[in-house]
């Protein structure tokens, strides 16, 4: 038995074909819900007791979508979504990897980006610089490619220039969101991050900038959506 979660997005023809995505993997699918409806769910949003507006901020690995829902008592409805299905966490990686290829090909004339092997390898160190930027104000890439080293140091606002770009990209859909469902900035109770790219710090300094208020980042953003699905199976 299961609860599926989907974008908010999903029409009729997509729900009805996860239902039957789901029938034939062998499971009983108890449930379809949104997936802002789960990340409300897994924050308790819905036992608050008074009308809530609340905007989720999902940026996960390949895509971003940004939902507006009202809630009143256990009922949650999505008054508005937007969003990029092209933009996600691996586009800033692809920033941070085209930044050391270009400074490894300035330093010794070749382009690693071109050896599939060296690609790999070099997503790989970027991923984990990403990471680490988010803790630290500064990280070294350490990368070789055919026995030529590059040790190159990034700070945290060399990374936030290289994808600031991509950032607005995500305030751009957060604001047409926003205003498809007729509320302001100063009418939204509650900002909740989905997706384990919003742990980057440009991004929660972003929604403070916009919404005058923290994010609320008490469950793992990654873990949000399913947490919401398996308390609503838990009702079934």
């Amino acid at each position: 038995q299961a609860v599926i979660t989907v974008p908010a997005y999903f029409g009729d023809v997509e729900r009805r074909a996860t239902i039957q995505a789901g029938e034939l993997a062998g499971l009983e699918v108890l449930k379809i819900i949104n997936e802002p409806t789960a990340a409300a769910l897994a924050y308790g949003l819905d036992h608050l007791g008074s009308n809530q507006r609340c905007l989720v901020f999902d940026l996960g690995g390949g895509t971003f979508d940004v939902t507006i829902i009202s809630i009143e008592g256990n009922d949650i409805r999505v008054k508005s979504t937007d969003g990029d299905h092209q933009l996600g966490g691996k586009d800033w990686d692809d920033r941070l990897m085209q930044h050391v290829a270009e400074a490894f090909k300035s330093k010794h004339g070749i382009d690693p980006m071109t050896d599939i092997i060296a690609r790999h390898d070099l997503r790989s160190r970027c991923v984990s610089a990403k990471l680490s930027l988010t803790m630290r104000p500064e990280v070294k890439i350490d990368f070789r490619f055919k026995g030529r080293p590059l040790r190159i140091s990034v700070t945290r606002e060399e990374f936030e220039a290289l994808t600031a770009d991509l950032l607005q990209r995500t305030v751009e859909l957060t604001l047409s969101a926003l205003e498809a469902s007729g509320y302001g900035k100063d009418q939204i109770d509650t900002v909740l991050l989905v997706g384990g790219s919003t742990r980057m710090p440009m991004v929660r300094k972003v929604i403070k900038d916009i919404f005058e208020q923290d994010p609320s980042v008490e469950i793992n953003p990654d873990e949000c959506v399913a947490f919401g699905a398996a308390f609503k199976a838990s009702l079934e």
